[in-house]
């Protein structure tokens, strides 16, 4: 995961930092002393669950994220748009198979726990679906 330096960015990132500059897109910019190539920016009106937010850069798990102890930590929510023809049942049904490989392959850490997928509420235009752990 997180293979490819890229980045979103908040619209009022956007504008204040770079001028509504509109050829911004597809040009590099430097995160962390790293080059990122901007691939997007969010409306104006997006929120998520009230979250300060600047930028969103894919996922990039180390060998410490991926240990036991790691797993324990609840804390990650998944926020995806559907592939265009894919149905709500169907990104449950793949949540769900991959939640039961997880179970399997770490028992010990998954062991009574699952992830559920829901829509997102109308006003995350942008967003489809997300998921998140639950303990049953």
């Amino acid at each position: 995961m997180g293979a490819n330096h890229v980045a979103i960015l908040s619209h009022e990132v956007w504008e204040r930092r770079f001028g509504s500059d509109a050829s911004l897109l597809g040009r590099t910019i430097r995160l962390n002393r790293e080059n990122y190539t901007v691939i997007g920016v969010m409306p104006a009106s997006f929120s998520l669950l009230g979250f300060p937010h600047q930028l969103w850069t894919p996922l990039v798990l180390t060998a410490a994220d991926q240990t036991a102890a790691a797993r324990k930590d609840r804390s990650l929510y998944l926020f995806a748009r559907l592939k265009p023809g894919v149905t709500l049942e169907e990104a449950r049904a793949e949540v769900v198979t991959l939640a039961r490989g997880a179970g399997e392959t770490f028992p010990e850490t998954e062991k009574g726990w699952g992830l559920g997928c829901a829509p997102c509420p109308t006003s995350w235009s942008t967003l489809s679906v997300f998921a998140m752990p639950w303990r049953f």
